[in-house]
């Protein structure tokens, strides 16, 4: 399988577009590696690909998750070994796309051995959360495992309680864990990693988040709330999304232009950051070969030359 990554807003979807019209996706079926595409009713805010290109290729991993529902690296990894299972089965090929590093990183080198979820655990923490406020819980995360704290997010909530949890049930940190990091060997992979100047993904970025607006991004907010969800929902959390909301969870005023206007840059701003934060951690991934995204015609070569030789017809 085939393994294409690189941060948001670079062009990956628009690769894919370019290799399925020169004939190398053909019988290719694509796995989405991305933390909010998984999400019913956020088809904009996500960028999640238009309906006549999920018609063209097939997509997995994609809008089947309420809003209100967590969706883990457990969870993706499991799922997605179960479709390329399949997909080996029909004589299929696979190809990873997405942004998510964690996610893609673990389906290349397996889960790290930290316990499953504890519901009551969970749910005791949760309800700290809400009581106490998530930043006494960063704190607490910070003194049991300042390593750990220091790699995420002090507003990260999913991260912060997944890590409390983890302390309780095991008695150990979250860093003490082992993380496997040997790609493994059951599959025949080729990693494929994008790239552009910051200036370049900046422009990108810029235009995608004023594309979203013009395409009905307040819209498609309202109609999240009108089904009762909030703030405090996975969903909801994401960038393009959480920025629509006042710290004590109400929503801004989208019908003021000014407040319109900020909202946009505050998305522009926090995926510029997300962006650097992705360029960063799929640098680790020594394997991969690094071509801008409009290298089609040497990345078509690449993928081509590596189906041949694992013997799959790439036009069939």
């Amino acid at each position: 399988m085939v393994f294409l990554f690189g941060p948001t807003a670079v062009g990956k979807s628009a690769l894919i577009e370019r290799l399925r019209s020169d004939g190398i996706l053909k019988s290719a079926e694509l796995i989405v590696a991305d933390t909010m595409q998984c999400y019913r009713h956020m088809r904009i805010g996500t960028a999640a690909p238009a309906a006549e290109v999920l018609n063209r290729i097939p997509h997995h991993l994609i809008d089947f998750l309420s809003p209100d529902q967590q969706y883990t690296v457990a969870h993706f990894v499991q799922r997605a070994e179960e479709i390329i299972a399949d997909l080996h089965h029909r004589q299929r090929w696979a190809v990873v796309c997405g942004g998510s590093g964690y996610y893609i990183l673990r389906l290349l080198c397996g889960l790290p051995t930290t316990p499953t979820v504890d519901i009551k655990v969970r749910r005791a923490l949760q309800r700290r959360a809400h009581q106490e406020g998530l930043a006494v819980l960063y704190r607490e995360l910070q003194e049991q495992d300042a390593r750990y704290a220091a790699t995420i997010s002090a507003h990260d909530r999913y991260r912060i309680l997944r890590a409390l949890e983890i302390i309780q049930q095991s008695g150990r940190p979250v860093s003490a864990h082992r993380l496997k990091q040997q790609i493994r060997t059951d599959w025949n992979i080729l990693l494929v990693g994008l790239t552009s100047t910051r200036a370049e993904l900046r422009e990108r970025i810029t235009a995608r988040v004023a594309d979203m607006f013009a395409h009905g991004l307040v819209a498609e907010l309202h109609d999240l709330v009108a089904r009762g969800y909030g703030p405090t929902d996975s969903g909801l959390r994401a960038i393009g999304y959480r920025q629509f909301f006042n710290a004590d969870g109400t929503l801004r005023d989208t019908a003021n232009a000014d407040v319109r206007h900020a909202i946009q840059q505050e998305i522009i701003s926090a995926t510029l950051k997300y962006a650097k934060r992705q360029r960063t951690f799929f640098r680790q991934l020594k394997e991969a070969h690094w071509f801008s995204p409009s290298d089609w015609i040497p990345i078509g070569a690449l993928i081509n030359d590596f189906l041949s030789q694992n013997l799959i017809d790439v036009r069939q």
